[in-house]
Formats: C-alpha cells, structure tokens, sequence
C-alpha cells in the first residue's frame, strides 16, 4: 500500500496530536530553579516556537497503531521534542551553522547568548534521559525494555549519532562530499530522532518483531526524506514561509547538489513510497501515518 494523496498542507490529526505532544512537555520540563532562571528561560524558549512535532507525534502515532492509549508513550514524545530542540539550539550557534532566526523568532544564542544557549541545550539533552528512565518506572516497563530505551536516546545524541553527524556536517560537508557522507549526516542528526520517536514507542507497546522491522523501515525511509525535502526546500523555499533563512546550505554538499532538482524530487517520493509500503502488515490502521508520509513529501516548509 502506497500513499497517493497529495497535500502541502499538514493533516487534521498532527495538530490534534501537536496538542498532546505540547501537554506532554509541559508536564515534563525540569522544574524551575530559583538559582538559575535566566537557564529555565531560555530552555523554555527552545521549546517554544511554530514547530509541528512531527518526531514526537511518530510516537503517539506508533502507540494507536499498536492499539495503546496516549499515555503509554507520553514521557517518550516528551524526551524526543527535548532532544530535537537541544539539536537546533546547537545547531544554530555561530560556531555550527551560524543562524539567526529559527521557526520565525531569534534563535537561542541570537536572544540568550551563546553560553546560555549551549547550557540550555545540554539540560535539555540530560533532562530527555531523567524523563525515560522517570517514565520507565512509573509505567512499569520490564528493565530489559527500559534499558534499551535509555541506551537508544543515549545512542540517539552520542558519539555516533547526533554528535558524530554535525561534526561530519561541519567539517566534510563541503564541496566534493560524496553520497556517503550525506546519508551519514543526515541519518545520525535526523533519520535516528525519527527511528527513536516510532522504535521506542514500539517498544514501550510490546511490538512484535514484524511490527518493529516494519516501524524501523518506515522511520529510516521517512527521516531520509524529510532531510532531502529540507534540501529542495533550502534551493527552492520562501524564508518567510519556512521561519528561517533560505539558502543556508549553498556552501555545503547536498542531494540537490549530487543529483539535481528533479533527482531529488524524485528521491523524495520514492523514500516515501518505501515508506508507505512498509507499514503494509497493518493495513488501515496504518492511515495516518501513510497520510504523515504525504505530508513529508509534499510541505512546502
């Protein structure tokens, strides 16, 4: 089964869902500290902002296909908006990609400075592990499944995840980069938050081993996508519209870049046909995610 609606705008239930996933964090931010609320602030700030949730929505919408409430997952979709926001504080510093604006307002360090920024996100990446491992044991999760899920986040930042991408973002992004350091790229610093939101749900919902490798394929096809959709849209996009400098990426490497617009475009759809076709053992129930995939393939921000 492949997705075939065609839409740039985002589907009913992501806002519906956009909703839990800001209850969820608001529930889950560290509590405030009377010796540092410049920190809760600008932690506050990171959080804040026109960003859809599309990573943390993967997992409530894993948990409904599988058939568990909301709450089964609510601490995950918490943790996973923690870690993608700490990623785009640090990712927008002047020592990384050096960006004034994200989702339409001043970014962290453009409105806190740098040393606050570069706290806020380490904070928000600690505070995304407390709330796993707190989440685990308040819901009872068996500690073979709370230990995988806590070495998975961990994995998620670390040494060969979100960290190894953006230092392979920095320094061999370049001209003359091949296929292969792209995909490393954007495997570690987006494909594995999306592999996170819909495996880690799985397995808080007792997924089966058809039904994780389905999950797995899904996230690994749609991450790329939606990286190489960000490509297309910083040739092609509107700033206004996409709540930051177009252009951002023209001195690095990317597909558009390897193979051209068309390519690219045509990459898209077929990462996003694959994805589609993944979630095929769950038939119906899988609709949402297929109509989340469309919108990956076709937003226009």
């Amino acid at each position: 089964m492949s997705a075939k609606r065609s839409s740039s705008s985002p589907p009913a239930f992501l806002l519906e869902r956009k909703a839990l996933v800001e209850d969820a964090i608001a529930r889950h931010l560290p509590p405030r500290s009377a010796h540092a609320p410049e920190l809760d602030d600008a932690i506050r700030y990171a959080l804040s902002g026109s960003g859809k949730r599309v990573r943390p929505v993967l997992a409530f919408e894993a948990a409904e296909l599988l058939k568990r409430p909301p709450a089964r997952v609510d601490f995950l979709a918490a943790a996973v908006e923690f870690i993608h926001s700490a990623s785009l504080v640090l990712d927008d510093l002047p020592s990384m990609d050096d960006a004034a604006k994200r989702r339409g307002q001043p970014a962290v360090h453009a409105k806190f400075g740098e040393a606050l920024a570069i706290l806020a996100a380490i904070a928000l990446l600690m505070r995304a592990t407390e709330v796993i491992a707190q989440g685990c044991e308040r819901n009872k999760v068996a500690r073979d499944v709370a230990m995988d899920l806590i070495a998975m986040a961990s994995a998620t930042v670390g040494a060969d995840g979100m960290a190894a991408g953006q230092w392979a973002d920095l320094a061999k992004m370049g001209a003359g980069a091949s296929l292969t350091t792209i995909e490393f790229v954007h495997r570690r610093k987006t494909g594995r938050l999306f592999e996170l939101s819909l495996r880690g749900s799985a397995l808080l919902c007792g997924a089966h081993d058809a039904e994780l490798a389905a999950l797995d394929a899904y996230g690994k096809n749609l991450g790329l996508a939606f990286q190489v959709k960000d490509d297309l849209l910083d040739v092609e996009g509107d700033a206004d519209a996409l709540g930051k400098p177009a252009g951002k990426d023209r001195e690095k490497t990317t597909f558009v870049d390897l193979a051209g617009l068309e390519p690219a475009r045509a990459l898209v759809r077929e990462l996003i046909a694959t994805a589609s076709d993944a979630l095929g053992l769950f038939g119906k129930r899988a609709d949402r995610l297929q109509q989340l995939a469309v919108y990956v393939r076709d937003r226009d921000r």
